[in-house]
């Protein structure tokens, strides 16, 4: 067999650089036209001409190969085998001091590179992984917590320890300092108004639970109790910031009777005006 039909063959399965008008001997063959030359030495034109060839059923050539469909995946020659040492080593040879580009081009060199990447990233993280679960089973050697959680009377333990307990206002600063400020993970430079921060401030929250214990978390209309409260300035929270965190200027309201009142929300614009 001529090893232009050979090559021809192995650039159409795997480049698919070809035309639909190619008159090779394979393009042909698979349109059922023969148009080759009187002393072509291809297989195919042998047949038809009822030549004696070398090819068999059990013929191990590319082209029969292809045709029997042994070429991929687990038919394949070279399915489960590995390479020896030795070319291993004729490989290595041949590939020092050269890069990816010159071995492989341009385009797939970039692949080759990224998947590099994307794999040393990943090996990073799972070290970080690695090393945090370790620390973790160490500190719980010896905890059988698995067993404890399976007896009820552990679980009533665990859950009547934290009952009727509350923190104190040392503990409410310390929790709100921790994420306020700079601490923050959404920290911009200082972008919120200044009225926000005071609102969200640990100050602001002992003020509101101060109030809220005064009036025994009931509202002082309509007599609700718990539910979704608010504690109200009597003095207008904009216009006197001194009387802002006493608690005599303050009361406990719900919802309802709070957007009733005439300082809540837009309202505040028509109360200055009143004033002046």
């Amino acid at each position: 067999m001529p090893r232009g039909i050979y090559n021809h063959y192995k650039i159409r399965n795997k480049k698919l650089k070809h035309k639909l008008e190619c008159n090779c001997c394979i393009c042909n063959a698979k349109k059922g036209k023969f148009n080759h030359k009187k002393n072509c030495t291809c297989f195919i034109c042998k047949i038809n001409r009822k030549e004696p060839i070398s090819h068999t059923v059990l013929c191990k050539c590319f082209i029969c190969r292809a045709i029997r469909g042994e070429t991929k995946g687990k038919n394949s020659t070279w399915f489960g085998k590995k390479l020896s040492e030795k070319t291993k080593h004729k490989m290595s040879l041949n590939r020092l001091g050269k890069c990816y580009e010159e071995l492989f081009g341009i385009e797939k060199a970039e692949q080759i590179k990224n998947k590099q990447k994307i794999f040393t990233e990943r090996k990073r993280l799972s070290m970080i992984e690695n090393k945090r679960r370790q620390k973790i089973g160490e500190i719980h050697i010896g905890n059988k917590t698995k067993e404890l959680w399976k007896n009820p009377d552990y679980i009533k333990k665990m859950k009547n320890s934290h009952k009727g307990k509350k923190q104190t206002i040392e503990t409410i600063k310390k929790r709100i300092l921790k994420i306020s400020g700079a601490n923050n993970w959404n920290w911009k430079g200082g972008i919120t108004k200044e009225s926000e921060k005071i609102r969200k401030s640990w100050e602001y929250e002992i003020w509101r639970k101060s109030i809220y214990k005064r009036d025994n978390y009931t509202c002082i209309n309509c007599g609700k109790v718990g539910g979704n409260l608010h504690a109200h300035h009597l003095k207008a929270f904009s216009l006197y910031p001194d009387l802002r965190f006493i608690i005599s200027n303050g009361e406990t309201l719900c919802c309802g009777c709070h957007k009733k009142t005439e300082t809540y929300g837009g309202k505040i614009k028509k109360y200055e005006n009143a004033i002046k």
